[in-house]
């Protein structure tokens, strides 16, 4: 632990009361008390009365370490995603943490006034990370509009010219792979429109039959179904690169877990590592694709590097390890921050040792198993309750999860200009600290010069496909 990350950490700890009302006063670790919560209305919203403070933006100097030089996966990764490798180190070893949302440049619960971002709505400005996922790039999180449509637009274009207009705002992008079962799509056939054009479209993530691992690897039946969805992937990777966009690609998270063909329950760690292997191989050797970052994030809480190791891909493989942890019910001095408290002291160590940009790859509120609440929440300080932890540790960024509507989401939103989710003042509280950082503050990284070496092989096998 760095000490900058334990002073600054230690004076945030003398305001640990979640029962009252607080805001912290923009630039300082104090609090100042708010005089009243404005009362919610019928539907359970609230007057938004916080003041949002301009936010200074992140310089390098400001970063106590940032590497010239970079270990990746990609020794030949494009100057601006090693440069976005570099940066996010720095964040990683400053106070500073990058808030980040999925979908949140496509996918909103608040108003409907033309703006995509419930973000924006609140403090405007936008994630400093924003997550979207390959799944997009063939149905489900947004469609095409009929005159888009008749134009010829395609989704992974629509979704390439969000990023960019989103990379413009300093927006960083991380996308997730829920991939389909490839059994699946092997049993529906190709499609009339081409001989490659195999449907893999609805969601059969969870779909755990078909021993899939082990059959879209070299030799499997599955492999040609699986390449050509990789080589879609890349496509998008080639379209991103066009704009000199880097992205943080996470493959197979949660895979200790039960819920995903990828999961523990469904392959050994030797097949889980070498398919992770393979497809990171295929992405960069055979497709060349240059401009991703390579992220790898099991479930939490972690009690010992040996636990959370046993799916690792090894170091040549990985540039950014992470967690998926979610608070589930939160109640007034539940253990959860203890909990997040010590598997990053694990996972600290962990990205130390491997020289790795460690990430709270996924977290949020979960109320009675399903997302935050839209009223009666307990905890509504949580967003910086949560950063006043993060900043104790060399964590990049956390990310909280999609706002797909008002029943489903985990971000506060607004329901019109002046009025909001019970939690949009606490909200601004948590934009307001000067460790919290989003798009506006986000440098230009892309200006700095940074050289990518190969990642340390630490882990001796590597899958051949060449």
């Amino acid at each position: 632990m760095r000490r900058g990350k334990r002073c600054r950490f230690l004076q945030m700890a003398l305001a640990t009361t979640l029962a009252t009302p607080f805001l912290f006063t923009p630039h300082s670790g104090c609090l100042a008390a708010r005089t009243a919560d404005p009362a919610p209305g019928e539907d359970g919203s609230v007057e938004l009365v916080e003041p949002v403070t301009p936010q200074t933006r992140v310089t390098k100097q400001a970063l106590s370490e940032v590497p010239a030089t970079v270990r990746l996966v990609d020794a030949r990764a494009t100057p601006k995603t090693a440069a976005l490798a570099s940066f996010l180190t720095g964040v990683g070893q400053s106070h500073f943490v990058l808030y980040g949302h999925q979908n949140d440049l496509h996918h909103k619960a608040g108003m409907a006034d033309g703006n995509p971002s419930d973000t924006h709505d609140i403090v405007h400005d936008y994630p400093a990370i924003a997550g979207l996922d390959f799944q997009a790039l063939e149905h489900g999180d947004f469609e095409l509009t009929p005159e888009e449509a008749a134009a010829g637009l395609t989704l992974p274009e629509k979704m390439a010219r969000i990023l960019k207009n989103g990379a413009d705002k300093g927006v960083i992008f991380t996308a997730t792979a829920h991939m389909p079962n490839f059994d699946v799509v092997a049993k529906r056939g190709r499609g009339a429109k081409g001989e490659k054009d195999w449907d893999y479209t609805g969601y059969t993530t969870p779909v755990l039959e078909g021993d899939v691992v082990n059959r879209v690897l070299p030799g499997g039946d599955l492999n040609a179904v699986y390449c050509e969805y990789l080589d879609r992937m890349a496509a998008f990777g080639h379209r991103l690169a066009e704009d000199d966009i880097p992205l943080i690609v996470r493959l197979y998270h949660e895979c200790d877990g039960n819920w995903f063909w990828w999961g523990a329950g469904c392959c050994s760690a030797p097949q889980y590592k070498n398919l992770y292997r393979y497809t990171v191989e295929y992405l960069r050797d055979v497709c060349g694709v240059h401009n991703f970052l390579y992220a790898w994030s099991p479930g939490g809480p972690v009690r010992s590097a040996a636990d959370y190791a046993q799916r690792y891909p090894g170091d040549a493989f990985v540039d950014i390890v992470g967690v998926d942890m979610y608070h589930r019910d939160p109640a007034p001095g539940d253990a959860f921050l203890a909990s997040l408290d010590k598997t990053l002291d694990v996972l600290g160590d962990f990205a130390k040792e491997h020289h790795k940009i460690l990430a709270v790859t996924e977290t949020g509120i979960l109320t009675n198993g399903h997302a935050m609440a839209e009223r009666g929440n307990v905890r509504k300080t949580w967003f910086s309750e949560v950063e006043r932890v993060l900043e104790r540790h060399p964590v990049a960024w956390f990310m909280t999860w999609s706002n797909d509507n008002r029943t489903d989401f985990d971000q506060p939103y607004m329901v019109n200009r002046t009025r909001g989710h019970e939690m949009v003042n606490e909200f601004v509280d948590f934009y307001n600290l000067d460790s919290s950082v989003f798009a506006s503050q986000v440098p230009d990284y892309g200006k700095w010069h940074v050289v990518a070496r190969p990642a340390k092989a630490a882990y001796g096998y590597i899958l051949s496909i060449h």
